[in-house]
């Protein structure tokens, strides 16, 4: 697994740091779901997991 996610552009890693300094599209794509997809989640977790 570790040398099939360094040979395929698909880690979370490469969007941030590999795809979004050469404006990669895909990269925008994923920037543009991963900021409320972890909103999301953190509600998620807060709210239903670890409820206060």
């Amino acid at each position: 697994m570790g040398l099939a996610s360094r040979m395929a552009p698909a880690c979370n890693i490469w969007h941030l740091f590999g795809g979004l300094p050469i404006l990669a599209l895909q990269s925008f794509l994923f920037l543009a779901g991963l900021f409320p997809g972890a909103w999301l989640g953190g509600l998620l977790l807060t709210r239903l997991v670890i409820p206060r």
